[in-house]
């Protein structure tokens, strides 16, 4: 079977976790040479450093609270 049906059957199976559907990814653009595509997945992967441009979908906004425990 090939790398790119097999991703596609991944990624339509819910019990397929998301970090092994990345390194598929991550396999399929290395054999493609897709250079944009392995280093998005590559900081998928392995986070992204200082200075990286961070997407969308990694940004959120919250409120920190903190409990005072009881000792």
């Amino acid at each position: 079977m090939g790398l790119i049906i097999e991703i596609r059957e991944m990624a339509s199976d819910n019990n397929v976790e998301v970090k092994n559907l990345v390194k598929q990814a991550y396999s399929v653009a290395i054999k493609l040479q897709i250079t944009d595509k392995m280093d998005w997945l590559n900081k998928e992967m392995r986070g992204y450093s200082v200075g990286d441009e961070i997407p969308e979908y990694r940004k959120f906004r919250g409120i920190l609270k903190v409990k005072k425990s009881k000792r």
